[in-house]
């Protein structure tokens, strides 16, 4: 993008991130709101119906996605498969949707 635009790398960056940030803010809402204290109970009877597991709301898991090591971050990004991550933790329904997403916590976290 810095090549086909003529601008610097950093100033590619920065624009990607105020982009991408003001994309989450507008589509969040619209595409994965907060779950209610009335979803939470759609859950449990999805599972309870469709599985067979009592009191439970969702299927949680995590990974590792790599990337490269980011100035001046030292090892806060290191993680325990030997290199650099940053973590995404989901939670899917009993359908298979995700719930809640939460992308960025460092990978040695």
């Amino acid at each position: 993008i810095a090549l086909a635009f003529r601008v610097g790398e950093s100033t590619v960056r920065e624009v990607v991130k105020e982009v991408c940030l003001v994309l989450i803010k507008i589509l969040q809402p619209l595409y994965l709101s907060s779950p209610t204290e009335e979803d939470w109970t759609k859950y449990a009877q999805g599972y309870w119906k469709r599985w067979n597991i009592p009191n439970c709301v969702g299927s949680i898991d995590g990974k590792h996605i790599r990337m490269r090591c980011p100035p001046n971050s030292g090892s806060l990004y290191y993680n325990y498969k030997k290199y650099y991550s940053i973590v995404l933790l989901a939670v899917a329904d009993h359908l298979y949707r995700f719930t809640l997403v939460d992308i960025g916590a460092f990978g040695g976290k």
